[in-house]
């Protein structure tokens, strides 16, 4: 189950890896500095609906998923890694 684990975080910071590099190659094209400004907007709004909806860091469906099976063990650690964005 170990290895499980290893091979899931490994995953989910790869994904994550590779979704910023899109995302800065994207955004390499976009020419103006207004529409770069209004990303600053984003962090705002995952603030204001955490504050509001409170915060669901999927630890309840983790739990839950693996006390029913390990099947999928390497998915279920690789979504909590990319959830969490890697911190831990």
């Amino acid at each position: 189950d170990i290895i499980n684990i290893y091979l899931g975080q490994f995953l989910g910071s790869v994904s994550l890896i590779f979704l910023s590099l899109l995302f800065a190659f994207v955004l390499n094209y976009i020419p103006s500095k207004e529409i770069l400004g209004l990303l600053g907007l984003i962090p705002i709004f995952l603030g204001l609906k955490v504050l509001l909806l409170g915060d669901s860091d999927g630890e309840a469906i983790a739990k839950d998923g693996l006390r029913k099976d390990n099947k999928n063990l390497i998915f279920l650690v690789a979504m909590i890694t990319f959830a969490s964005c890697g911190a831990d």
